[in-house]
């Protein structure tokens, strides 16, 4: 009898192990879930703050200093993406952010605001980021050379 009862005891215990591993994997599974909800809506915040920024570049009848606003709410959005992206551990998909980026900064061009403005906004927001974002060829493209040879001083290049 003694026998049976710990053959029980053994065989509940194990039991318990399994389903307290379980639990365990569903937690983690769960807080995964939260974090690739908060990207998913990182990455359409930092979506709409761009398009804001290109709607508002074509309106003539903004200032820069709005104009400036709205660059510095997308460097923001785009910074929380980032530091989202490495808390959860995940990989950052630079050539995604170097795609929105740069659409920004044609938009930036075509709202006549200076390279300098743009490139000093981004580094203030973005610190070392900055030189990870920046595609130097749509710089050189889209500013020309004398601003690309600017950017690369400024990251120290």
């Amino acid at each position: 009898m003694s026998s049976e009862v710990e053959r029980l005891r053994i065989e509940l215990s194990r039991r318990i192990s399994e389903l307290e591993l379980r639990v365990e994997k569903l937690e983690k599974d769960l807080e995964a879930l939260s974090k690739i909800s908060e990207l998913s809506w990182r990455i359409a915040q930092l979506e709409s703050s761009a398009q804001r920024f290109l709607t508002h570049s074509r309106n003539s009848l903004l200032t820069l200093p709005a104009l400036e606003e709205e660059l510095n709410e997308y460097f923001g959005d785009l910074k929380e993406l980032i530091a989202t992206l490495e808390d959860a551990g995940m990989p950052v998909d630079w050539g995604f952010i170097r795609r929105s980026a740069s659409r920004v900064l044609k938009a930036a061009k075509e709202a006549g605001i200076s390279f300098s403005l743009f490139a000093n906004l981004m580094v203030e927001k973005l610190g070392d980021y900055a030189a990870k974002i920046v595609d130097e060829k749509i710089v050189g493209r889209i500013y020309g050379l004398a601003e690309l040879e600017h950017w690369r001083k400024l990251m120290g290049k």
